[in-house]
């Protein structure tokens, strides 16, 4: 069969990776970008949530970012954003690959992994990692209104209904991370806005005690105070020494906090000893640090 001039030399095809947390704008660069190029746009949740979303719900769940259902779907998701690629790939057409990739940006071999796989396909293989300050990736997320988004309030909700129908106490903690890419110092800025921000979802949410880190200061400890909207919160001692934390309970207390819940920064450097040296070192070291930590509790409040 003669095709005569139906194309030119033949060209290697392109594998952009766009990834990032979510939030950060990837499918908004990836679009962009495909435009450009006139490549396929190949994006995880539009080639998959649908099918993930009927096996969560013949799973019993709604949460698609529950564990349950991540973990199990993650690695077939994955393999058919790449197959996906393969096709368009092995017919000569650029790709967009849109998608967190996580273990991709942290882990070089499972990079490799990937760049192998597409360029085994003829491609030209790049990743495109789109990176924003915490309070941009936090504010988009609240502007895109995504059900995904949400069904992670549901959670706590439910949490929260399951709790108060059983009579159980529901103590809400809130754990932050820094983001891949983020620097120490841009995540300490903005760490009192995240906890400031978490205690309003919280009890938006139902949460009715909250434990929470220390929010970095008395000014933050007052607008943590304030987004609880009356509902008690204790600071957590997240393993520092007890020196640190007892002043930071002083300062809680004084801007609003009702207590402290404490473990290592009482007990850390009292264990990995002889049995007989950690019962001395609970009584005449841990102890002393509880009764310490009561009495600044129970200070009066200005």
């Amino acid at each position: 069969m003669k095709h005569g001039n139906l194309g030119t030399m033949p060209r290697t095809p392109r594998a952009l990776v766009i990834c990032g947390p979510p939030g950060s704008g990837k499918t908004t660069v990836g679009r962009l970008v495909a435009a450009q190029l006139r490549a396929a746009v190949l994006d995880l949740d539009t080639a998959t949530a649908d099918l993930v979303e009927v096996i969560a719900v013949l799973g019993g769940g709604s949460n698609l970012d529950d564990p349950a259902f991540a973990d199990l779907t993650r690695s077939a998701r994955y393999a058919t954003l790449r197959h996906l690629a393969h096709d368009s790939l092995d017919a000569g057409v650029d790709v967009v690959l849109i998608a967190p990739f996580s273990a991709e940006r942290r882990d070089l071999v499972a990079w490799g992994r990937l760049h192998d796989d597409l360029a085994a396909h003829g491609a030209i293989v790049t990743m495109v990692w789109i990176r924003l300050s915490a309070n941009e990736v936090q504010a988009r997320v609240a502007q895109r209104g995504a059900v995904r988004d949400a069904a992670k309030e549901d959670g706590i909700r439910d949490c929260v209904a399951a709790c108060d129908a059983e009579g159980v106490l529901l103590i809400v903690e809130l754990l932050t991370y820094r983001l891949d890419g983020e620097s120490e110092a841009d995540y300490q800025a903005a760490f009192p806005g995240f906890i400031e921000e978490g205690t309003k979802l919280a009890i938006a949410c139902g949460a009715k005690v909250l434990k929470l880190p220390y929010p970095g200061s008395a000014e933050a400890c007052d607008a943590v105070t304030i987004a609880a909207d009356g509902a008690p919160w204790a600071v957590l001692s997240a393993g520092v020494d007890h020196e640190t934390f007892i002043e930071q309970v002083r300062t809680a207390i004084a801007h609003g906090a009702s207590g402290a819940m404490a473990g290592r920064s009482l007990w850390k450097d009292s264990l990995a000893v002889s049995p007989q040296t950690r019962r001395d070192l609970l009584g005449a070291r841990a102890l002393p640090r509880l009764n310490e930590l009561a009495a600044a509790v129970d200070a009066p409040r200005p």
